[in-house]
């Protein structure tokens, strides 16, 4: 069996890893991701970072949750141009 625990991103550190190591989790999701996510800057320094921290504790990182925009989830007027950009 597969449990999996979801965190926001300023939750992941050595403290809730361990602590969730020990009641048998075994795969953490982040959600919700840092802001500016959508920027389009750079972040592999950060993710990589919060792979390291979940995966030192004997955990996988195996998911990122992501808000999409209203007007594209409820089927707006924009909302092809939203998924555009």
């Amino acid at each position: 069996m597969t449990i999996q625990e979801q965190l926001p991103w300023n939750q992941i550190n050595d403290e809730n890893m361990s602590f969730l190591k020990a009641i048998g989790v075994n795969c953490i999701t982040i959600n919700p991701p840092p802001p500016g996510l959508e920027d389009g800057q750079d972040q592999v320094d950060f993710w990589q970072k919060m792979c390291k921290i979940v995966e030192s504790h004997g955990l996988k990182l195996t998911n990122v949750g992501l808000n999409c925009w209203d007007n594209i989830t409820l089927g707006l007027p924009d909302r092809d141009e939203k998924i555009e950009a």
